[in-house]
């Protein structure tokens, strides 16, 4: 297996179509806003655009979501304003850590 390869039946894979699916369906700004550990629905999916939804699984649902915030600022897909917002709605303490880290 190479480096950085997800294999397409990793349980990373099902977290991050579900959290997408949701964030669609429920017409969400990030999967943190309808969270239920007891059904195994996680934070860590943004919506960074109106046709855009991006999601990350594989560390702590927060640094997930951080992840996707910063690829989506550093992308141009997303402002810096629009990703403060989500991360402070989910209550998020590692975007701003992550984001000073990849600016410096």
């Amino acid at each position: 297996m190479r480096l950085g390869y997800v294999p397409p039946t990793s349980p990373s894979v099902d977290y991050c179509v579900e959290k997408v699916l949701r964030i669609i369906q429920d017409n969400l700004r990030s999967s943190a806003e309808s969270r239920n550990p007891e059904r195994n629905e996680w934070g860590g999916g943004i919506r960074a655009a109106k046709n855009l939804v991006m999601a990350f699984s594989g560390l702590p649902e927060d640094a997930d979501e951080a992840v996707v915030l910063v690829a989506a600022v550093n992308a141009g897909l997303m402002t810096l304003d629009e990703a403060r917002e989500i991360a402070a709605l989910s209550g998020n303490q590692k975007f701003a850590p992550l984001l000073r880290m990849c600016i410096a």
